[in-house]
């Protein structure tokens, strides 16, 4: 048997060394990799799907925002309580959601709202909590029902456009269902 001298155990020693790093790194890429996609299809599959072509997208500001409209739900007399973290995930947030004031405070912050018009539509929101909302719905009531109203009021004045109704600035927006 050939005795390997010194220098060349060192080298060998060297190349495993090399060849175990290059494994560690490359090991490390493809799970970063592999995690990055899962995460993004994760989103896609979680993003509302409110896309409604016809929310006016002129409505809609070219440069950045940061709104706080309020929305009051009123069924019946009674306010509803709009939920916390609306639209937020571990992680990322969608231009549109809420926090936990508590108070109905809609959160609209996006530095390109025209790239995402859908975004700053009243029916995107009700889509991010994942309930209804359009002419004759509002979360479990509907008019076809029970034979309830449905109105909407935007800074107090009565509003049509619904889901379509584009968030302006600091819009003080009541919606009421009377049985």
């Amino acid at each position: 048997m050939k005795e390997i001298s010194k220098k060349e155990r060192f080298r060998q020693e060297k190349e495993k060394a090399k060849l175990k790093k290059r494994i560690i790194f490359w090991t490390i890429i493809i799970i970063f990799f592999g995690g990055l996609t899962y995460w993004i299809t994760q989103s896609a599959k979680n993003s509302p799907s409110f896309t409604d072509p016809s929310v006016d997208s002129n409505e809609v500001p070219s440069g950045q925002i940061h709104w706080h409209p309020n929305l009051e739900i009123k069924i019946d007399g009674e306010s509803i309580t709009i939920p916390n973290n609306i639209g937020i995930e571990p992680g990322s947030h969608s231009p549109t959601h809420t926090h936990d004031e508590g108070d109905g405070t809609i959160h609209l912050e996006n530095s390109n709202p025209k790239a995402q018009p859908e975004t700053m539509a009243v029916g995107y929101f009700f889509n991010l909590w994942k309930k209804p909302f359009n002419e004759t719905c509002v979360l479990d009531r509907c008019e076809s029902n029970d034979g309830g109203e449905l109105h909407m009021y935007v800074n107090g004045e009565e509003n049509f456009e619904f889901e379509k109704y584009v968030f302006k600035g600091e819009d003080k927006i009541l919606i009421e269902y009377t049985s």
